[in-house]
């Protein structure tokens, strides 16, 4: 019995001088075989001793994974400072040192037990399991359930030497160890990984667009994509990457779960778990390779946070430049005005030159041509008169030479034929100085004619060039008007780039704008905003009672009776002063009241009114309002 004892100490003193777990060494025949460092315990007091040594690995594991931890933390900074010497993003640190550590964690794990060296004949260690090691146990498979329940069985059970030093047995094991460390990485490596998405990664590693205020001009869409200078290129992109980065993220975590969960079923009991080798192997393999990618895509977004500050910048450089370009065309579109403007003075000034003369030499015209009318129509008053004298003196000669027959030698009526004669000398020279007058007006006309038409045709020629001069000066206004507009807006995008910037690089920053939206928020869930609308929709419907309503507004900070009391007396006072009737006054008190209370909302105005018989109107004013109590 001693000797069986001395041979039994002899055969565990052999296992324990192996290097490590997984060290190869050649066999008597040259091929290489599995050395186990396994210790067995089968006598008394040898699970204190595997409990110490348990505890004693752990610790050296555990100061291997700070040291490594460490290491990996000045790796991390020192990247960070290489990337600028901006510092990290705290949120982004958190990121990068969960997927550096979770990385390491797996690929340790991939190549201790997932590698080449790691390979087991599952099938002899099921046989091996099945036919020899339950059975020394007097145990069925069944009773076997896990891992965790075969390792405790090793350290309780007394197995046969000639298993023991078996390379199946070692395999059975290294497999049970193998899935322990599987299921202790695996569940870390889930819950750091989730937590880094939920708490740092999907809340905070974000472009920040729902801290922007909101514009009060938006662009229309014609502008926007017409311009391009709207929109801020970097920020959307970002949180399209981001939305996206976070959908891939969750579903290879998703992918990673099912997996795990699949794995999970294939544990119980151990012999099943043994002959299926391949299967959960290749389960294993497949959440590793998930953790790994979870963790690229991590390190991916933490860069791209990390760089989105710059192009933030690059942008706000090309708004900047655009901007410049805008405010020349600006400038140069003022120029083109004021020149326009100027030659368009020109241009009416020799309208009305060119008017003013058209008028005049329009007038000469229309003079002569009155005067060539009557000048021609005295000559044919001459000629007809001129013709009647004639007749009458051939009239008067005939008569007189019929006379003279008759007659004594003496002719009384040649006294008349003379003056007929002289009368028809007067009336042709008359005549003959009418139709020289009429052609001296005949040359006056044609000339006065061709430069009231010349004048005419500058003036419309030089109305048409002022149209269309009217017309630039339009077009460049509008111009004007809008690149006004473009550089306001360009303006804007620049202090809200400027603004993203300062709230990624800067957590005091960060924290500021973060209350400042929850306090937006908390007054919009208040409806202080529409507080004024509010009072004068309920001025008029609350009437005689505001004294009553007064009383029932609360106050912050906290307003005394007798304060309240004195501004009541000094409303009354104001109010008969300026004849102010009972709206009015009304009105005039909730203004008061808005004054001396620096979170007022409509919420408070709606339960004053409740306070006073009005819960109608406070119905109607939530309603109109949105406005409903702060959660607490």
């Amino acid at each position: 019995m001693k000797k069986e004892k001395d041979r039994r100490s002899q055969s565990r003193d052999k296992s324990e001088d192996g290097d490590g777990d997984n060290s190869n060494i050649n066999s008597p025949d040259g091929s290489p075989t599995r050395h186990h460092n396994h210790r067995h315990h089968n006598q008394r007091g040898s699970d204190n001793d595997v409990n110490r040594n348990q505890r004693q690995s752990r610790s050296r594991q555990a100061a291997a994974d700070q040291r490594r931890t460490q290491s990996e933390r000045r790796a991390t900074s020192r990247q960070g400072h290489g990337l600028g010497s901006r510092p990290l993003n705290p949120h982004v640190r958190a990121v990068r040192e969960t997927a550096i550590l979770m990385r390491k964690q797996v690929k340790v794990f991939k190549r201790e037990y997932l590698g080449p060296g790691s390979r087991f004949d599952f099938p002899a260690c099921s046989k091996c399991l099945e036919e020899e090691v339950l059975p020394g146990w007097g145990l069925s498979s069944d009773e076997v359930k896990d891992h965790e329940k075969f390792l405790k069985l090793t350290l309780r059970r007394e197995t046969d030497e000639n298993v023991i030093i078996s390379d199946q047995y070692m395999d059975l094991l290294s497999i049970a160890k193998r899935a322990r460390d599987f299921e202790t990485v695996m569940s870390g490596c889930r819950r750091q990984l989730q937590d880094s998405l939920d708490n740092h990664a999907a809340p905070h590693l974000v472009s920040l667009k729902h801290m922007l205020p909101s514009s009060p001009n938006s662009p229309s869409s014609h502008d926007s994509s017409e311009n391009g200078d709207n929109v801020l290129h970097s920020v959307e992109e970002y949180d399209t990457a981001t939305a996206q980065q976070a959908q891939a993220v969750e579903q290879k975590l998703a992918d990673l779960g099912n997996a795990y969960t699949s794995y999970k079923d294939t544990v119980r009991p151990f012999a099943e778990y043994v002959r299926n080798g391949e299967t959960h192997s290749s389960l294993m393999g497949q959440c590793c390779t998930s953790v790994l990618e979870v963790c690229k895509m991590l390190e991916a977004w933490a860069q791209g946070d990390h760089g989105y500050p710059e192009s933030l910048v690059r942008e706000l450089e090309e708004k900047k430049r655009l901007r410049d370009g805008l405010q020349h065309s600006l400038r140069q579109a003022k120029l083109d005005k004021a020149e326009k403007t100027e030659h368009n003075g020109k241009l009416l000034r020799r309208e009305a030159k060119a008017a003013r003369l058209y008028t005049q030499y329009r007038t000469i015209r229309e003079r002569l041509k009155d005067r060539l009318a009557e000048l021609r129509e005295k000559d044919i008053m001459l000629s007809d008169r001129i013709h009647d004298r004639r007749e009458r003196l051939q009239q008067s000669l005939k008569e007189g030479r019929e006379e003279d027959a008759e007659a004594s030698p003496r002719r009384p009526h040649a006294t008349g034929d003379d003056k007929l004669e002289a009368n028809i000398e007067s009336l042709e020279r008359e005549r003959r100085l009418t139709r020289k007058h009429i052609e001296r007006v005949e040359g006056e006309v044609k000339p006065a004619n061709d430069r009231a038409y010349e004048n005419k045709i500058e003036m419309v020629t030089l109305r048409h060039q002022r149209e269309e001069m009217d017309k630039d000066c339009r077009r460049l206004d509008a111009e004007i008007v809008s690149l006004r507009g473009r550089i306001a807006r360009l303006d804007e995008l620049c202090e809200k780039l400027v603004l993203v910037r300062e709230l990624k690089i800067s957590p005091e920053a960060y924290r500021k704008g973060l209350r400042a939206l929850r306090r937006q928020k908390a007054s919009k869930a208040d409806g202080s905003q529409y507080l004024r609308e509010a009072c004068q929709q309920a001025a008029p419907a609350v009437g005689k009672k505001w004294r009553q309503l007064y009383f029932y507004l609360p106050f912050d900070p906290p307003r005394g009776v007798d304060k309240r009391q004195r501004d009541v007396i000094l409303i009354d006072t104001i109010a008969s002063r300026n004849d102010l009737t009972d709206d009015q006054v009304a009105r005039k008190s909730l203004e008061k009241w808005q004054t001396f209370h620096r979170r007022a909302g409509v919420y408070d105005l709606s339960q004053a009114l409740r306070a006073i018989r009005k819960a109608s109107l406070a119905k109607q004013i939530e309603k109109t309002f949105r406005a409903h109590a702060l959660d607490t």
